[in-house]
């Protein structure tokens, strides 16, 4: 039995009960598709919205619910299914993206107690605040430690599930420059600066504040780094004017362009992201290397990763570029992940609930573990026709001469099978008669 916040899904199933039944007084096959969608939008999406202000649903009502819109939008009924005939992503893309703007329910009650989180940090002296502030997080809702208390109540359970996806869409505006790191917090530019370094930071920079390269009024001394950043970020830093002496302390904004909380950047954080693999080996066994590429729900450049694995398999180097694709999502603090890989026998090793073969048991054991760190993981197999971008980043890693190479940004190689990606376009699989 599926548990949230010490609840059954049972205990939430009257959610369900209630959708289906506005459902069932709609006669789908009488409304055009348009009327359809603004059903979905106005009323169906509402119902649930509003019991998942502060309580995080199990994921099977959220399946449920998606089920519910998905069928009633194509006509499907009980009786009589029909096909279904554009993905479910796809309809939920916003609609300047091609999509029709409907929202993936976990997503969604994802990102409304993340509003919860702001509100805590905004309006401190509010009495439930206070409550919550004094009960669970003395040190405040921004505190490191928060995550690892597992008691408190199905409210607070509920803002602690959605806390990451508050955390990550704040930055901080620069006053005083005394709180801020200088690598590793949002303070200029669209990600921290630490993701423009390829390797580990010493231990001089890795504790760089932003102060420390401030001489007096607004003056910057970028001279004292040691690694070097780009042009433009130089200069977007120059334009930030700090001063040590101002009483005003550094604060963090949500990242908008007003710095007030949207639910519609929520939304996005919240998305699922889609991570492909792939492993290439010349020979079985023979010279091999691994490869992976990791999007947002709109097809945008996440992370990606090659790697020299050395004489191995055609399975074991499909695997070792799972468990490396899956450590990447991690360090990037994704939540909801679907992974898909064109090796048929990789999947169903690690789909099986049996342990493989002796020689394989311990990889699969580790990107099963792995697996289970993410709220939401899938892992489906495509044909090798829709994995372009990781079949490439996988062959760059049999000739590589550095064992690891994590790109933030695309590398120049896979751009034309990126953009063959998102343009949504249909590659032919010739198939022997």
């Amino acid at each position: 039995m599926n548990r949230t916040n010490g609840r059954s899904t049972t205990d939430f199933y009257f959610v369900v009960e209630k959708v289906q039944a506005k459902l069932s007084n709609w006669k789908a096959k009488l409304l055009c598709p348009a009327g359809r969608v603004i059903l979905v939008q106005s009323v169906t999406s509402a119902i649930p919205t509003y019991y998942m202000q502060n309580v995080a649903l199990p994921i099977r009502v959220c399946s449920n619910l998606d089920k519910l819109n998905r069928d009633f939008l194509w006509g499907s009924t009980n009786e009589r299914k029909k096909m279904h005939m554009v993905g479910w992503d796809k309809v939920c893309r916003p609609k300047d993206l091609g999509g029709l703007g409907l929202y993936f329910t976990k997503a969604r009650n994802l990102t409304l107690p993340a509003k919860l989180n702001w509100r805590v940090m905004e309006d401190p002296d509010f009495l439930w605040a206070k409550t919550l502030i004094a009960k669970y997080c003395p040190n405040g809702i921004m505190d490191e430690r928060l995550g690892t208390r597992r008691s408190g109540s199905s409210n607070w359970k509920g803002l602690k599930k959605c806390h990451e996806v508050f955390r990550k869409g704040l930055r901080w505006v620069v006053n005083n420059s005394y709180g801020i790191s200088f690598w590793h917090d949002l303070w200029v530019g669209d990600s921290p600066l630490c993701s423009l370094v390829h390797g580990p930071l010493s231990f001089w920079e890795d504790s760089l504040r932003v102060c420390d390269v401030v001489e007096g009024v607004s003056m910057w001394n970028l001279s004292t780094l040691s690694l070097d950043i780009p042009t433009c970020t130089r200069e977007a830093i120059k334009a930030i004017s700090v001063c040590s002496n101002r009483p005003l302390v550094d604060k963090r904004v949500w990242d908008t362009v007003g710095g007030e909380f949207k639910l519609g950047k929520a939304y996005s954080i919240a998305c699922w992201f889609k991570l492909n693999t792939d492993g290439s080996s010349l020979g079985n066994p023979g010279l091999a290397g691994g490869g992976g590429v990791i999007r947002n729900h709109v097809g945008d450049w996440v992370g990606g990763f090659s790697r020299v694995i050395g004489v191995t398999t055609s399975v074991q180097a499909e695997l070792r570029a799972l468990k490396d694709g899956l450590n990447l999502a991690i360090d990037l603090g994704i939540l909801h992940l679907e992974i898909e890989m064109d090796s048929l026998v990789a999947v169903e090793f690690v789909n099986s609930i049996t342990t493989p073969n002796a020689f394989l048991s311990t990889i699969v054991t580790d990107c099963r573990s792995l697996m289970e760190r993410f709220e939401i993981c899938s892992l489906k197999h495509i044909f090798r026709e829709a994995n372009g971008c990781a079949d490439l980043l996988a062959k760059a890693g049999c000739d590589q001469t550095s064992n690891f190479i994590s790109f933030p940004n695309a590398p120049a190689y896979v751009l034309e099978a990126l953009a063959f990606d998102v343009s949504n376009a249909t590659r032919f699989r010739l198939i022997s008669s």
